[in-house]
């Protein structure tokens, strides 16, 4: 009886063990530990262009605007709570903001750029003040959840920030929780699950919410946790309102357009091993097309015979989070 017990049980522990059971991962929970220590560069784009292509007739110059962030940056765990949460320093290591402007009639390239090493710190704009070098403590939940950012204001007041300055926007609550948060483990994700997200842009017209849906892989190494976005046309609860055109042309040009094409991803990479995140990059393109025959219709009361013209109008939005070091 004792031989059949074992025999059995050796069964069911190889069946365990190729269904997955044992390599069973909260991939929504950091590993915290005192004294780690760990350098990631978090790189934002925002680019956005319009254009207009006419039959038979050579291609127009491109109006566009690009805005790129490049943030290095090493936490620090200073203490760890019996819930997994965990007191951090965060120190800036490397900091550079750039916004090319390119159009019919201006072509313009200002950029901030803050290093530790290096003692000087340039601006394309008025006085910046030095980042790099500076630190910052927060709280964070186990899901990476920024809970309380200690002292900012004490941060700013230091380095004298003005207020619409570009260091400023970088030490804005919102812009430290984008570093450090990954909102695949604040929402608890699960495999195959649908989550409503805050519409990241104007030009996805008409669109409410961004419905996400998640797949999740276990390698046995990492934890690949990767999502597909679609418009969603009612605003569901709890999801803030769409942000709103930046002026009123932009919200005329996307109110008359129709979305060409649309792709929203993301993909993250846990490693089993140190329970930490390894990277994580989003993606947003949204295409508008105007055509002429629409434009002429509205301003046009004598009804011009349709030229063939198309306008585009795109935006391009990128986050991508790495660990270095």
């Amino acid at each position: 009886m004792n031989h059949v017990c074992r025999s059995l049980f050796a069964v069911l522990t190889t069946v365990m063990l190729f269904a997955g059971c044992s390599t069973s991962v909260n991939s929504n929970k950091v590993n915290y530990v005192v004294g780690a220590t760990e350098t990631a560069r978090v790189v934002k784009t925002s680019w956005h262009q319009s254009w207009v292509d006419m039959p038979k007739k050579p291609k127009q110059q491109k109006n566009e605007k690009k805005r790129i962030s490049e943030i290095v940056y090493t936490t620090k765990v200073d203490r760890v709570e019996a819930d997994g949460s965990a007191l951090v320093t965060l120190t800036f290591d490397e900091v550079t903001t750039s916004v090319a402007v390119n159009t019919t009639s201006k072509t313009e390239t200002n950029k901030y750029s803050s290093n530790s090493v290096k003692t000087e710190t340039t601006s394309g704009w008025a006085t910046e003040p030095k980042l790099a070098g500076e630190s910052i403590q927060f709280k964070v939940a186990s899901n990476s959840e920024i809970v309380k950012i200690i002292d900012l204001d004490g941060l700013r007041k230091k380095l004298k920030v003005s207020q619409n300055s570009i260091v400023a926007s970088l030490l804005s609550e919102k812009r430290i929780k984008d570093l450090c948060e990954h909102t695949y483990m604040i929402n608890n994700v699960e495999n195959g699950q649908v989550i409503a997200v805050v519409v990241p842009d104007p030009t996805i017209k008409d669109a409410k919410a961004i419905e996400n849906t998640y797949t999740i892989v276990n390698d046995g190494a990492s934890v690949l946790t990767s999502y597909n976005g679609e418009a969603a046309y009612v605003l569901p609860e709890g999801v803030a309102k769409p942000p709103k055109p930046s002026h009123a042309g932009l919200g005329m040009i996307i109110a008359m357009s129709e979305i060409d094409s649309l792709a929203v991803t993301g993909e993250a990479s846990y490693n089993i091993d140190s329970g930490r995140v390894e990277k994580d990059n989003h993606s947003v393109k949204c295409v508008l097309m105007l055509l002429s025959s629409d434009l002429s219709s509205k301003f046009n009361k004598g009804g011009n015979a349709d030229d063939g013209g198309e306008m585009y109008t795109v935006s391009i939005l990128t986050k991508t989070f790495e660990v270095i070091k």
